[in-house]
């Protein structure tokens, strides 16, 4: 009788609605998680090879790097890929898609804040890659994420809130072996790393959120576009 009841309960229409999206989202997740592991160092191979023959300077980036540094590979409930873009008179993010696209890995979004693109997500198979455009000033490196703020009223669902990370400033990119593979990390990688995670970088931390982040700054009431290009 019992189980009856609670089988009727999680047939009802409202429940089941639920149960189908939780379980949806989770679907996603593990996948992004098994594509990360399946596809990552070769993706990171073609990424390397394609922005070092033209010349633009990239390194990898928060959890990308982390990964790298703390667990020489990827850290096991990553979702994706992540890496930083330092401006110079090679890069455009025209030339950035062009690169990507030769390698079937497609650009799905971007964010533009004060008229200045400064983020694009890639996807190859269901591993998705986030490239950070990072900007200096005479002391600081500093890049700018998005998020959504409950009860905010945003004008449309492509609204986000902005948030800026205050980064340590790394002086040169070196190279670094992993899997068999290279790819460019920021010198002093420990000094960077502890400008996003704090001292504690080194302890895996699978709640972790940007938001926790000893660089993670919110700034109040401005707003950025999201553009979907899938």
């Amino acid at each position: 009788m019992i189980k009856d009841k609670i089988y009727n309960i999680l047939q009802t229409p409202i429940i089941s609605q639920v149960l189908s999206k939780k379980l949806n989202k989770n679907l996603l997740i593990e996948n992004r998680k098994i594509a990360l592991q399946k596809y990552g160092f070769d993706t990171i191979k073609t990424i390397d090879s394609a922005l070092t023959k033209n010349q633009i300077l990239y390194f990898a980036d928060f959890g990308t790097l982390l990964g790298i540094v703390r667990e020489n590979g990827f850290i096991k409930h990553d979702l994706d890929m992540d890496f930083g873009i330092i401006e110079n008179q090679h890069f455009s993010w025209s030339k950035l898609e062009k690169l990507m696209l030769a390698n079937n890995i497609l650009k799905v979004r971007q964010f533009i804040y004060k008229g200045i693109i400064t983020e694009q997500t890639y996807r190859f198979e269901n591993l998705t890659i986030d490239f950070f455009l990072h900007f200096r000033d005479d002391k600081n490196d500093f890049a700018y994420e998005y998020y959504k703020q409950k009860k905010y009223p945003y004008k449309s669902n492509n609204e986000f809130s902005v948030a800026k990370w205050n980064l340590y400033k790394f002086d040169n990119i070196e190279r670094r072996r992993v899997n068999e593979i290279e790819i460019n990390i920021p010198c002093d990688p420990e000094k960077y790393l502890e400008s996003i995670y704090s001292t504690n970088w080194r302890i895996p931390n699978a709640r972790w959120k940007s938001c926790d982040g000893q660089g993670w700054t919110i700034l109040n009431n401005e707003i950025a576009t999201m553009v979907p290009f899938d």
